[in-house]
């Protein structure tokens, strides 16, 4: 019998890699070797039963089945990464709140804001536009 299930290890690999565009910029990330990545993420693709990156000399790029995952992949980690946090009494809780000037690169902060939020669940966020 198949387990089910991911490996937070090659997620958080995957993650690494789909972020920084490549596989030697993503090994730097999760402090890896280049080949060490390429495994996890060969064995990850395996897992899922489909390319998870189109592959070129700019770098790589999700698939739809990439982009897809990595939405779950990030959510899964960040879920983790709480309840550990939670576990060691180390957990955000409460309210905080941003201004954020109009001279801002609105992907950016919202990337920035969406992380942190991901990673702290159980804090709400009030984000105003001066």
């Amino acid at each position: 019998m198949n387990a089910r299930g991911f490996d937070l290890a090659q997620l958080r690999t995957f993650i690494a890699v789909t972020e920084a565009g490549s596989v030697s910029a993503g090994a730097e990330r999760v402090f890896l070797s280049q080949s060490s990545v390429s495994e996890q993420l060969k064995k990850l693709e395996e897992r899922v039963g489909q390319p998870l990156f189109v592959r070129s000399k700019q770098g790589m790029a999700a698939t739809p089945a990439g982009a897809k995952l990595l939405d779950h992949a990030r959510r899964i980690v960040a879920l983790c990464d709480a309840a550990f946090d939670d576990m060691l009494g180390r957990t955000l809780d409460g309210e905080v709140r941003i201004a954020i000037t109009d001279y801002y690169r609105p992907h950016d902060v919202a990337e920035i804001i969406r992380r942190f939020a991901n990673q702290h669940p159980r804090l709400r966020l009030h984000v105003t536009v001066l």
